[in-house]
């Protein structure tokens, strides 16, 4: 497999679609934006499931600790 530079695959793409129609630039054009929307979108759901988990963690951190019993006399207050 090649690997190529980011500069190199810019170049390659520039080159690529200097040979189209104007047409098929507009639309090459149009689905660049649509990439970059897809992006948008999959990086907020990664986002939102990120959040989510770590929501979810702190909710069950102490579920399985049990929970401080008090006594009657822990809820009198003292007055002096």
């Amino acid at each position: 497999m090649q690997t190529n530079s980011k500069a190199e695959i810019f170049e390659k793409i520039a080159k690529g679609i200097q040979t189209f129609p104007y047409q098929v630039q507009l639309e090459v054009l149009d689905f660049i934006g649509y990439l970059k929307s897809k992006l948008e979108i999959e990086n907020a759901r990664m986002e939102e499931i990120e959040w989510s988990n770590l929501s979810l963690e702190n909710a069950l951190k102490d579920i399985n600790e049990p929970e401080e019993e008090y006594s009657e006399a822990d809820l009198k207050e003292k007055w002096l």
